[in-house]
């Protein structure tokens, strides 16, 4: 939210963040496409358009590659697919997640912004996330986040 131009740096008032919410939350959850959820909207994703949505992108990207092959050097596109799952915050029960389902990735360490000053210290090995394989820098890195 705060990366969008029009975000104040600071509210007035109560108020003038109920207004500014009214705007954006609408265009956040109805138009914007996120990255983290394959281009589709929120809306798109919890009530069920994604996969329509999807269909439809595929169609234009077959067509575009019949049409010019040579645009696409690595064969034919594919959207992203439909997630099936999204976390904003993982639930802190971690029991029923696997080593693949760590979400901490390689473009996640890439992104993160951390105090080349600080430190952190962290143990795998403490309660429910020794279940998770995650490193000590997965949890640094985390944390971070």
């Amino acid at each position: 939210m705060k990366y969008r131009p029009d975000f104040p740096d600071r509210f007035g008032s109560i108020e003038h963040a109920r207004r500014h919410g009214q705007d954006f939350f609408p265009w956040y959850n109805t138009e914007h496409h996120h990255v983290g959820l394959g281009l589709f909207t929120p809306h798109d994703v919890h009530y069920g358009l994604a996969a329509a949505k999807r269909e439809q992108r595929a169609r234009v990207l077959t067509d575009a590659f019949a049409r010019h092959p040579e645009r696409f050097p690595n064969g034919p596109p594919q959207p992203k697919a439909v997630p099936t799952e999204v976390w904003i915050n993982p639930p802190l029960d971690c029991a029923n997640f696997s080593a693949g389902e760590n979400t901490m990735t390689p473009r996640s360490r890439e992104i993160a912004i951390v105090d080349p000053g600080a430190s952190c210290q962290a143990d795998s090995r403490v309660g429910h996330l020794a279940r998770v394989n995650l490193t000590s820098e997965d949890l640094c890195m985390a944390a971070a986040q």
